[in-house]
């Protein structure tokens, strides 16, 4: 037995019960936390110092599960999730949040309801993103490489960009979260634990994303960049692989860190910068960065930062974010460009003059290489129709 309000006896309670292995642990940890539901109130001070009070709820509910009461584990659950959101001294309890949602949406799936889970689902992806959504990069430079398209020409013409849905994109395991559930999904024996698998990929399936470039790594804080990011418009890969083969454009970006403020409190977006790796296992559950910001070392080349944005509720296909006035600072046209696109890119842009113009052509000291020059707005005509 344990003193629920001496701290250290409480601690090692918790810590030892995190991950209940069978019904008999749970029936003991049910008894004894049961027993000391009268002191529970106590524990609110603790709370203060180690998050105890959402764990009381937590790991009883945890309990109940695991002795397949699951209306029981539903109750507590309901109880602890109205208390973290509406209490104050609970706002920045996101991790508390989203392990309490996503057995909430387990139990709804072991009672063979996935309508019931995924909005619980759904809330527990949102706050797994808000543990992480607390860096934020000001005024730093970002490329972005496009083929002239209406979508492309729209996001210079209305000032916005559009995040799209990650398994739309060229690698088939770009985010790997996907792969890895639908392999879950495939394997899973235990119909209850492939609908949780499945209500998870509805529920993340809301994901939308865009990619940017930068050959520097973004700091921990802002203003430690010091250093000046390398020429990223002149990677020819980049202009082969996401610019229509040298025929599009490349824009420079400068962000300033309120790009990821918004008022709606079911939207979140995170920017972060992805890491390159040889291998990932298939077989475990991966965490947030593995899902998200984790690519194969054969994409290094591309140095993304990648901007995240999250709906509980549906999303479209593609999501237009305004961006504030001003972010886009230069534009380079493709080495293969048509005239008709160039003056298709001027337009969009309003020939802006605050917006620095460049042409990209060969080099003159290695073929293998391109540089660019600057031009003006009134370089580039109308084409002769």
């Amino acid at each position: 037995m344990f003193n629920l309000t001496d701290y250290e006896s409480f601690k090692a309670y918790l810590f030892l019960h995190q991950d209940i292995k069978n019904a008999t642990e749970a029936n003991v940890v049910i008894k004894e936390l049961e027993g000391e539901k009268a002191n529970w109130g106590k524990a609110m001070a603790l709370s203060k110092v180690d998050d105890y009070y959402p764990q009381i709820y937590i790991t009883l509910a945890d309990a109940y599960f695991k002795i397949r009461d699951f209306q029981k584990a539903i109750d507590y659950l309901q109880q602890i999730t109205n208390e973290l959101e509406s209490n104050k001294d609970f706002q920045y309890y996101f991790e508390y949040r989203s392990l309490a949602y996503d057995l909430l949406a387990k139990c709804y799936c072991y009672l063979d309801s996935g309508n019931d889970a995924l909005p619980y689902m759904r809330k527990s992806v949102f706050n797994n993103m808000k543990i992480f959504c607390r860096t934020r990069y000001d005024k730093f430079d970002f490329y972005s490489f496009r083929g002239v398209s209406d979508y492309s020409l729209a996001d210079l013409s209305n000032n916005t960009v559009t995040l799209s849905d990650p398994t739309t994109f060229n690698d088939p395991v770009d985010t790997a979260l996907f792969p890895n559930l639908l392999l879950k999904i495939d394997e899973e024996k235990n119909p209850c634990e492939k609908l949780y698998h499945e209500v998870m990929y509805k529920a993340y399936a809301n994901i939308r994303i865009r990619c940017f470039v930068r050959n520097l790594h973004l700091p921990e804080k802002e203003g430690r960049d010091a250093v000046k990011p390398e020429e990223e418009y002149n990677n020819t890969l980049m202009w082969s692989h996401y610019a229509d083969y040298h025929k599009g454009f490349c824009i420079k970006y400068v962000f300033p860190s309120n790009i990821l403020e918004h008022t709606n409190p079911n939207l979140i977006y995170q920017f972060m910068e992805m890491d390159y790796v040889e291998s990932l296992n298939p077989n475990k559950d991966l965490n947030f960065k593995e899902a998200f910001f984790t690519k194969n070392k054969a994409w290094e080349y591309e140095h993304e930062k990648r901007l995240l944005f999250y709906d509980v509720n549906e999303s479209q296909k593609f999501v237009v974010q305004k961006i504030p006035a001003g972010c886009i600072k230069e534009v380079y046209l493709g080495l293969k460009c048509s005239l008709e696109d160039q003056y298709k890119i001027k337009k969009a842009l309003k020939a802006d003059p605050n917006i620095k113009v460049f042409r990209m052509v060969l080099s003159r000291d290695n073929l293998y290489k391109i540089r660019s020059y600057e031009i003006n707005w009134n370089e580039i005509p109308a084409p002769p129709y």
